[in-house]
């Protein structure tokens, strides 16, 4: 898993939110797509299982799914194709900061 923030603005101290675009990298491995001989350029289902990502405190989030094909079928980590998904998630966060410490902001 790999997180990047793409973009961050709009952060209000006084309401403690912030409008975030974070993307999300998603890998794992499946015997399943193995074992039916999955061809590598055919992209994905987007109904395939997939680890769950949830963004905690998102107020007004949407979510973006760009879904990859197999990676890779080499055994070298063990069973399984190797699959890739990104999730993108845009929106508003509760971003809540005691300003307390810092009186001249």
């Amino acid at each position: 898993v790999s997180l990047d923030a793409y973009h961050i603005s709009d952060v209000n101290t006084v309401e403690g939110t912030a409008f975030v675009r974070l993307g999300v990298l998603l890998y794992w491995r499946d015997w399943r797509l193995l074992a039916a001989n999955y061809p590598r350029s055919k992209p994905l289902p987007g109904s395939l299982w997939g680890p769950c990502v949830r963004v905690a405190g998102g107020l007004e989030m949407s979510r973006e799914q760009i879904v990859f094909g197999v990676m890779d079928r080499s055994p070298q980590y063990g069973p399984g194709a190797h699959l890739k998904r990104l999730l993108v998630f845009t929106g508003r966060v509760c971003n809540s900061m005691n300003l307390k410490d810092y009186p001249f902001d």
